[in-house]
């Protein structure tokens, strides 16, 4: 498994989709607009006098300048608002990008972690969260979806790649499975290499594209009742994954948390449906370092229990 669907290579569809956002004219504008602004100031108005040693107060002005100093004034406000207001704005996209609002979670009982923490080394096997040994997770939060333990975050699968990832707990570690679009990851299909599995149903061949290096377990996986639920039209378009003892939804580039908090909803359903024979037949026990894959409730709100875990370092995404 590990040499199958881990491997890959650049493919059109992670440049495409899974870049930084382009924030750098704004803030390069802003930054001209903070340094400029002081000089066109003075040019304007002209109450400054550039020398060689100094810079110096020019006079008072007379009711002759009331007219150019009016008109002035108005390029100069022009030129700060025109300026300054990118440099505003790209600073807090970026800012609001990075951070992808999941702080507001804790709102939720979630705990948050801003930065970058360290995962599990070894866990995971599949695109993206497994492309490296020693990947790092950024901006990360997790809580509860029900009694099931959730977290969402950032992955970066090199220095300028990454992907927003829902991930939901299992109470075991099933076969790796890679569900993906039809049409959106062809090429990315083809540089993971693993087996591109088809299934009786020739609606679910036609919506999803399933990868794996275990066809038994992947078949049994995919039931009836688990096809029509991903049949579902809420779950158009989500990429997930079977990896590590979680069920992984996946998105490039940057997820609004309402939109992870939907995926996360869908993965709960689909939870569901795993039958206990299919934990039975193809699982294998967890890591106990991983944390337990449910909460208990009430004796503890999600919130003490998190930031147990973090205390104890037993949450791993």
């Amino acid at each position: 498994m590990q040499g199958g669907i881990m491997r890959k290579r650049r493919n059109p569809i992670e440049r495409r989709r899974a870049r930084r956002p382009v924030l750098w004219p704004w803030l390069v504008v802003g930054f001209m607009g903070f340094v400029l602004t002081p000089i066109a100031f003075v040019t304007v108005f002209g109450v400054f006098d550039f020398d060689a040693e100094a810079i110096s107060f020019q006079g008072e002005f007379n009711s002759d300048d009331a007219g150019g100093l009016a008109s002035g004034e108005g390029f100069f406000w022009t030129w700060a608002i025109a300026t300054w207001l990118p440099g505003i704005a790209g600073a807090l996209l970026l800012w609001r990008g990075l951070d992808l609002n999941r702080s507001d979670l804790t709102h939720r009982g979630w705990h948050y972690r801003p930065g970058k923490a360290p995962r599990a080394a070894g866990r995971f096997h599949t695109f993206p969260v497994g492309v490296k040994a020693n990947q790092r997770v950024s901006a990360l939060a997790w809580g509860s979806i029900g009694t099931r333990v959730a977290a969402i975050y950032t992955v970066w699968t090199s220095h300028k790649y990454r992907y927003s990832v829902e991930q939901l707990e299992l109470p075991a570690v099933l076969p790796p499975v890679m569900l993906l679009p039809q049409g959106g990851y062809d090429k990315l299909m083809t540089s993971l290499g693993g087996q591109d599995l088809h299934v009786e149903s020739a609606a679910f061949n036609a919506r999803w594209r399933v990868v794996t290096d275990n066809p038994a377990g992947a078949h049994a996986f995919l039931h009836p009742r688990m096809m029509e639920r991903l049949l579902q039209p809420d779950v158009e378009g989500m990429a997930i994954s079977v990896d590590g003892g979680t069920l992984l939804s996946w998105w490039p580039g940057l997820t609004p948390v309402d939109t992870a908090m939907r995926h996360l909803d869908v993965l709960d359903e689909l939870t569901d449906l795993i039958p206990a024979s299919l934990y039975s037949q193809f699982g294998t026990p967890r890591n106990p370092a991983w944390g337990e894959p449910t909460v208990e409730a009430p004796a503890l709100t999600p919130e003490q229990i998190y930031a147990q875990q973090l205390r104890d370092q037993t949450f791993h995404p």
